[in-house]
């Protein structure tokens, strides 16, 4: 149980992550989400903690939004 509030803690720390930078970039979640050829509604559940256990996804919103690899618990 305490493994499963882990995992659910750092997938809304790494949402917030996302979030914070893309809303310091001044960008649309739709804006972000047609560059990386996803919904809307795809960042939007990665800004809630949903759908962090794809690491390509992760990588693709790092580059897009200049965030560090390790902010989102990726290597370099």
């Amino acid at each position: 149980m305490a493994q499963m509030a882990d995992a659910n803690g750092e997938a809304r720390r790494i949402g917030e992550a996302i979030r914070r930078a893309r809303v310091l970039a001044k960008r649309l979640q739709a804006d972000v989400a047609a560059v990386l050829g996803y919904h809307q509604s795809k960042v939007s559940r990665l800004e809630g903690g949903r759908g962090t256990e794809d690491i390509r996804v992760l990588r693709a919103v790092a580059e897009e939004l200049k965030i560090p690899p390790h902010v989102l618990g990726l290597s370099a």
